[in-house]
């Protein structure tokens, strides 16, 4: 038979780990280009997706059982949070691809004027 609690223990650190781990990427991506400020935004909204996962871990295992009530606020407060990261991270990533667009077009305009 199947062990829920293990199942959720290890998808519990999967997911944090996770989290972590594509912060981080995201975080190297940024310092790739340093012209896309909205990987820091997607970043910081990864950040919270693992410390949002850390809070219900503790929920579920029962972790500072006095305080599941402030975790459980938390958790929809730091859902805010993502939803705001993504959306402004998203949203400058696509003003940047646009503008490279416009570059580009007017880059090709001069190209063809030249010749």
């Amino acid at each position: 038979m199947i062990n829920l609690q293990n199942i959720n223990l290890y998808t519990g650190i999967y997911s944090i780990a996770g989290g972590i781990i594509t912060a981080w990427l995201t975080y190297k991506i940024f310092l790739f280009n340093r012209i896309g400020r909205g990987w820091l935004a997607v970043m910081w909204a990864f950040i919270f997706m693992a410390l949002r996962r850390a809070l219900g871990f503790m929920s579920d295992f029962n972790i500072l059982p006095d305080y599941k009530t402030y975790f459980k606020f938390t958790e929809y407060i730091i859902l805010v949070i993502i939803t705001t990261c993504l959306l402004y991270g998203f949203y400058a990533m696509l003003k940047n691809f646009e503008g490279f667009d416009i570059v580009e077009r007017k880059v090709q305009s001069k190209l063809r004027r030249k010749k």
